[in-house]
């Protein structure tokens, strides 16, 4: 059900493949909050480890031509603004380089992601169902053969 709430602004996965390096770096517009209760790892572990255990290259940032970055953006009251801080935006930007192809996993409203206007998924929250629901979208939804795996 998870999966099914995801929205895809990525415009296609069809050139990613489980055999080309690929790396997970994490973003964090909140990184003075710490996880939710609950979470079963610190934030782009689970996507990491879920696309690990479905058969993907995995390597670090800088050596991977596949780059994924997870953004944790939830609206909090304190912030005393309705958009990404600035130093979340200028990493974003900067990790969206990393790698020749990037998406970005937005736990969070998907309104952040067009204001970045990258190509990402909307994931809705910082759950660790979210997370896992992001790798195995990732999973199903790339180009190279055995999709589908996570469950």
């Amino acid at each position: 059900l998870a999966v099914e709430t995801i929205i895809d602004r990525s415009g296609g996965l069809s050139d990613w493949s489980r055999g080309v390096a690929t790396s997970v770096a994490a973003v964090s517009d909140d990184p003075e909050v710490g996880p939710p209760a609950g979470r079963d790892g610190p934030l782009g572990t689970i996507l990491r480890d879920g696309l690990a255990s479905a058969g993907w290259s995995m390597a670090p940032s800088g050596r991977a031509d596949q780059h994924v970055v997870v953004l944790a953006a939830t609206p909090r009251g304190w912030k005393g603004h309705g958009r990404l801080s600035e130093p979340a935006t200028a990493r974003i930007r900067e990790e969206m380089t990393a790698g020749s192809k990037a998406l970005l996993v937005l736990l969070g409203h998907d309104r952040w992601l067009e204001e970045l206007d990258v190509p990402g998924i909307c994931a809705w929250s910082t759950e660790s169902v979210m997370e896992r629901a992001a790798a195995r979208w990732i999973d199903e939804h790339a180009g190279g053969s055995g999709r589908g795996t996570l469950s």
